[in-house]
């Protein structure tokens, strides 16, 4: 089961947004996915202005990328940008979002993106 695959389902079982995200990638933390869940807790589900799988991605790239965290955040916020036109949970999740996606889908875009710019940046 691939990243993405693996946030989906952990979303789906009823964790956050963040919760999903944060776990499917622990092993880049340094952490055991039922800890890295439990960290993230507060950190989805509306809880922050900026939409909980990408606040966890980003979580993720601060502990794992060094000196390119910079550079691949930034990297990883045009490309969600781009895909899903907003970073803000309640404009992605607003009525009138044109893109019209759910929280699983945020779950999944958030982890596909996060894998190709890690992988472009020859970190995975």
């Amino acid at each position: 089961m691939d990243r993405e695959q693996l946030a989906r389902k952990y979303h789906k079982s009823g964790c956050n947004c963040a919760q999903a995200v944060y776990g499917a990638f622990a092993d880049l933390a340094d952490r055991e996915p039922e800890k890295a869940m439990e960290e993230a807790r507060f950190w989805g589900g509306g809880a922050k202005v900026k939409c909980g799988a990408v606040y966890a991605a980003e979580q993720i790239i601060n502990q794992y990328a060094g000196e390119q965290k910079k550079q691949i955040t930034d990297e990883f916020e045009k490309a969600f940008i781009r895909e899903n036109g907003d970073l803000e949970c309640r404009k992605l999740l607003a009525s009138g979002n044109k893109y019209r996606k759910t929280c699983n889908d945020y779950v999944g875009d958030a982890s596909s993106m996060l894998v190709q710019v890690l992988s472009d940046n020859g970190l995975l």
